[in-house]
């Protein structure tokens, strides 16, 4: 109830700690995950909360993720390596257009055998970043061999 009304108190350094402590120690619903998405936070503001709880993403509903993200991509990358699969295929088909991925965050992607990271993981390599396919070659022809035929078919298509 609090959430509701903070205004203009969202983008102090104060709030931002206690929200992040907040979302840390806490069942987030979907009721909360809305009210934190209304906030009007600056971008700025935006981005430090969504880095400093990005290590607790795995638990935080969808619609929490989606209101932190924006479409900065280390923002991405970090949530990409905390978040559940089905989280995870959301931030991958929000990647926005032109922006590599940092190879490391790839690398551990690639490493996840379970097709809802991989087919859409593969889908934003071909699309965003086609280049650093290259890089990754070894797993991508290890994946034409993945017992799921989407992956099979995107790997084909990077390598």
């Amino acid at each position: 109830i609090v959430l509701k009304h903070s205004g203009a108190l969202v983008n102090r350094v104060e709030f931002r700690l206690a929200l992040v402590d907040f979302l840390k120690r806490s069942e987030i619903d979907d009721e909360i995950a809305e009210i934190i998405g209304s906030l009007p936070f600056d971008d700025t503001a935006r981005k430090l909360i969504a880095l400093d709880a990005s290590n607790y993403a795995e638990k935080f509903p969808t619609g929490l993720i989606i209101a932190l993200l924006g479409s900065d991509p280390d923002v991405m990358e970090n949530f990409l390596l905390h978040v559940k699969p089905d989280d995870a295929a959301v931030i991958l088909r929000r990647w926005p257009s032109g922006k590599a991925m940092n190879t490391s965050v790839i690398r551990k992607l690639l490493e996840n055998n379970d097709p809802r990271i991989l087919v859409p993981l593969l889908g934003a390599m071909k699309t965003h970043f086609p280049s650093q396919a290259s890089e990754h070659i070894k797993r991508l022809w290890e994946l034409e061999r993945h017992s799921s035929a989407a992956v099979r078919a995107w790997a084909k298509k990077l390598t």
